[in-house]
Formats: C-alpha cells, structure tokens, sequence
C-alpha cells in the first residue's frame, strides 16, 4: 500500500460513513462548477500544483509528468484511482477544485474505441461520473454517463493546449477541465479520489492533475 495511504482502515471508513450527500442539484455546469450554498469565501487549507518540490505522502502515487509544452503535473495514469488524504479543520462544507488533463485520444461515448469514463468523489459520494471527448466523438460531460450526449471539448477550461498529439499525427488532441464542486461535508479526514476507466495504453490515453485546491466552510 502507497504510504499516502498508510492510515488506518476504521479511520477512513469512519471518513466515509460521515460524509453527506452533495448539495442539491448536482448536475455540474460548463467548467465543472456549482456554487457553494450562500457561502462566504472558502477558507484554503490545501492546494498543490506540482512546479517545484516533490509530491508529498497524502497522495497515493507521485508519479509527475511534464506536457510537451513544459506543465508539470502529477500523472499521467490509465485505468487507475489516484487519491489525496486531507486532515480537515471543524467544518460544514468542503470545496474541491482540480484542473484534469485528458491527454491525446479520448473517445467520449464511442462504442468502437470507448466509452471513455472519468469519475471524481470524496470519501462515498461520486460528484462526477462521465465521459469525455477529444476526438471526432461525443460526449457526456457535463451530464453524467448515459445522460444526453454533447459534442467534444463541451465545457473545457482549454482544448489543445498541453501539446500532446498521437503517435505520428500532427493534430493536437489534448483537453484541460477544471472540476470544482461543494459538498456537505463534516469527517476531519477528507478522502478525494479521481479515476478513469475504458482507456487503453498510455500512449493512446491518459490523464493527470493539476492545480488541486481544497477549502472548506466553516
């Protein structure tokens, strides 16, 4: 077991058992976003974004990568969970914010090459399951799996920006999202996990994070 999570099982079970469903409507808009519930501003308790340092042991791997246009980010990975522990202050609500780089050749809702599924949570609740397109195919996002079908790069940060192309080609095929989400949220441990599913070898698709901001409300 990854030394970042070297915790004991009850303590993350009890991380689970507490945490509550997310707030209402928790269709995410374009950009991932839903507003915190009348909130005042979130008060930072950690955040990440892999420039400088080494990769600290709340994470579960600390593999890091650098895109062809020279971003540093932990990744990339394949069909795998990846996951970050967060000693949490007393509070009501926590704040996920991360940028996600689906790199090279994700094919959406394709049944040939795909689908193509992406899913974020903390602790039991999932906030995001979907499907994501950077190719001549459709997508979920930001409707969840099996909901209605938009096309490629729908409610991307940025589209073709990180440099990755596949194999030979010399067409861009990158995408950049940024998910932030707001959960009811009271266990003082904070257990935030991102995985893929469906991809096929890591020189066809992959993904990695970035930017990793984690607030709270009190």
């Amino acid at each position: 077991m990854k030394k970042a999570l070297v915790l004991s099982l009850a303590v993350i079970l009890a991380a689970c058992s507490d945490a509550t469903a997310p707030i209402p409507d928790a269709t995410p808009q374009p950009g991932g976003r839903r507003p915190a519930a009348g909130a005042a501003d979130p008060i930072l308790v950690y955040q990440a974004n892999f420039n400088v340092g080494t990769v600290g042991g709340e994470w579960s791997s600390n593999k890091l990568s650098l895109t062809p246009t020279g971003e540093r980010f932990l990744g990339d990975f394949l069909n795998e969970q990846v996951g970050l522990l967060v000693i949490m202050p007393p509070h009501s609500q926590i704040v996920i914010e991360a940028d996600v780089y689906f790199i090279r050749t994700w094919d959406g809702t394709d049944t040939q090459w795909g689908p193509d599924t992406f899913n974020m949570g903390v602790d039991a609740t999932t906030l995001v399951n979907t499907t994501i397109s950077t190719v001549n195919a459709n997508q979920n996002y930001p409707y969840s799996v099996g909901g209605l079908e938009v096309s490629a790069g729908t409610g991307a940060l940025a589209s073709n920006t990180l440099g990755y192309t596949y194999w030979a080609e010399l067409v861009p095929e990158d995408a950049t999202y940024r998910f932030s989400y707001t959960v009811n949220h009271t266990s003082p441990v904070a257990f935030i996990h991102w995985q893929a599913s469906g991809l096929q070898y890591l020189a066809d698709e992959s993904w990695g994070l970035d930017n990793i901001r984690i607030s709270y409300n009190p």
